[in-house]
């Protein structure tokens, strides 16, 4: 943030990178853009911590039940994961 804002009002303004770069008002608007989405990104992420947990929590245990390409089956509501269909009892 502080780069930010030297880069606007110190370069800027005061050196003319305004005026000597014609793309500099864009990369600025590009930057702050960027910063303000990490930051929201970050302030969601503080605020949801613990849902978050539990969404990863639940990834998890989908992709332990589910690696890679393998068949997945569905008995008596449990999941379990074999090689192939040869393996099906």
């Amino acid at each position: 943030a502080v780069a930010f804002v030297f880069a606007s009002l110190f370069l800027g303004e005061t050196l003319s990178y305004y005026e000597r770069f014609a793309w500099w008002d864009a990369a600025l608007h590009f930057t702050s853009g960027l910063l303000l989405a990490v930051f929201g990104f970050l302030l969601a992420y503080v605020l949801n911590e613990e849902e978050l947990n539990g969404a990863m929590d639940c990834l998890e245990a989908a992709l332990k039940v589910y690696p890679g390409r393998k068949e997945t089956i569905v008995d008596d509501l449990h999941l379990r994961t074999v090689a192939s269909l040869d393996e099906i009892e």
